[in-house]
């Protein structure tokens, strides 16, 4: 299964989440899906992370305009707001398993070349940016998705 872009999941009891609005960034081109963060170094616009991004505001509802300031809708990734991404290995990438013993465990996230972040089971300890709660695809599926929440702070 290929990876696919990171969309809001299931909320509990049904709950409906609406896209926030944020002041998009100088130069951004991510794809929706992307991971974005609060970047003070741009007047605190919403921008893709980089590699190991830290204090995740959330995640792009759509793709980038390219134009700094433009509101876009992103989902916040707030305690409680479930999401939904593809889980790969990126120390052997396309070979990543979601597996029935990651249930609960914490990983990282990575792009690909593609644009798409997805969840790298490479990724531990200090590297978690997530908490796998449950599976989208059953468990055993090569780049399967699964239901996640951010880990905060």
């Amino acid at each position: 299964m290929a990876r696919r872009p990171m969309t809001l999941g299931p909320q509990i009891n049904s709950a409906s989440i609406s896209p926030f609005l944020g002041p998009e960034g100088a130069s951004e081109t991510f794809v929706d899906g992307a991971i974005l963060i609060s970047d003070a170094n741009d007047s605190n616009r919403l921008a893709e992370g980089a590699a190991n991004p830290i204090d995740i505001m959330g995640i792009a509802a759509r793709a980038a305009s390219t134009v700094t300031a433009t509101l876009i809708p992103y989902y916040p990734g707030l305690p409680g707001v479930i999401f939904e991404g593809s889980v790969d290995d990126s120390n052997a990438l396309g070979t990543g398993v979601a597996l029935a013993s990651d249930f609960g465990t914490q990983v990282g996230v990575t792009k690909d070349s593609a644009g798409f972040w997805y969840l790298d089971k490479f990724k531990t300890g200090a590297l978690a940016r997530t908490r796998i709660l449950g599976f989208r695809d059953p468990p055993g599926t090569a780049q399967g998705r699964v239901y996640f929440v951010f880990s905060l702070g």
